[in-house]
């Protein structure tokens, strides 16, 4: 995968980048990037690409040997209710016996296809095609044919590159979702409705944009929508990697407001994800993939009081004597239980 530099794209990536849409603060601010990359793979996209197919052929063939199993298992029962059938019917009925199911072929003819790509194959692209034996219905296709391997390959590759603090070798192709492009377009104008208020053509320029670098009507488009775990929000790399630079740095230089006093400040902000998308645009035919990722969060200051030190106090014990009982109840004398003493 190689990234593809686009002028336009860059512009509408900076104009989402950190942009605010309420005030100050508690402010909702949206970060938007848009990038582009060629399907050509490197050499290192290579390698890690047949690494991913040898553990897609290995899933699959432990798929074929599970419904083969259930198959044999599934005619050993037929078989059985029709021996037990047989035993039951009068004698003189019994004029010839149901046929043996023969054996099952489908788990020895996959293991031979297996066997005879593996001695000449060192590329992914040799690797089998299993769509003639079985068939696992995803939101990328039949993960069966090697076509939607490759695919999934693709989108994996997308996401670490465009993603490099995360590895995503372990997404599944039920982790996909297959949207239309118009179903695709309503959703996110849905979701930057504000944005178009900042500036009213965003929208339009957003849509020629994409459509002047992918092709629109040549693309098809899927959605990376993990269930959600026990382990916490899949989709947390997406807000970490879109915000983490800039809430940080922008936390160091926040205005005081007219109700901020000279004895306050405000502490970094506590970031609270409200939504965020992931659309891949793939155009099969000029070999390339759009990734647009957006996040929408909610920046919340609270306010320190700052403590001068005028406002601290040290004492020291008292020279009194320590069996004196009678406390000092006269606070302009000295403070009670010591003498005040300054710090410099």
């Amino acid at each position: 995968m190689k990234y593809l530099h686009n002028d336009a794209l860059s512009e509408l990536t900076t104009f989402l980048t950190d942009l605010p849409l309420g005030g100050e603060i508690s402010q909702r601010v949206l970060y938007g990037r848009l990038e582009a990359f060629s399907m050509k793979r490197g050499s290192d996209d290579k390698r890690y690409a047949f690494k991913l197919g040898e553990k897609f052929v290995a899933s699959l063939e432990t798929f074929a040997t599970d419904v083969s199993a259930l198959k044999q298992a599934t005619r050993k029962r037929s078989q059985s209710a029709g021996v037990f059938e047989e035993m039951s019917m009068p004698l003189a009925k019994v004029g010839r016996r149901n046929r043996s199911c023969s054996f099952d072929t489908t788990h020895r003819e996959l293991k031979a296809e297996l066997a005879g790509v593996r001695q000449r194959s060192d590329r992914m692209t040799e690797l089998p095609d299993f769509s003639k034996t079985i068939v696992i219905p995803s939101g990328l296709g039949n993960f069966a044919e090697q076509g939607t391997r490759r695919l999934m390959t693709d989108l994996i590759l997308t996401l670490n590159m465009s993603f490099p603090d995360f590895d995503f070798a372990a997404v599944q192709p039920s982790d996909f979702v297959n949207l239309s492009v118009q179903k695709t377009m309503d959703r996110i104008n849905k979701r930057l409705s504000d944005v178009a208020l900042h500036k009213e053509t965003f929208l339009k320029d957003l849509w020629t944009t994409i459509d002047s670098v992918m092709k629109l009507s040549e693309c098809d488009v899927f959605c990376y929508q993990p269930a959600v775990s026990d382990d916490g929000d899949p989709m947390a790399f997406l807000t970490q990697t879109l915000t983490e630079n800039h809430v940080r740095n922008n936390s160091l230089n926040v205005p005081p407001d007219d109700t901020t006093s000279g004895t306050e400040s405000l502490s970094q902000p506590s970031i609270t994800t409200i939504w965020s998308f992931n659309y891949f645009f793939v155009n099969k035919t000029a070999k390339r993939i759009l990734l647009f990722t957006c996040v929408e969060i909610m920046k919340s200051h609270q306010r320190e009081e700052l403590i001068g030190d005028d406002d601290f106090a040290v004492y020291v014990p008292s020279t009194a004597d320590a069996n004196e009982t009678d406390f000092d109840l006269d606070p302009d004398s000295a403070p009670a239980g010591g003498v005040s003493i300054s710090l410099f």
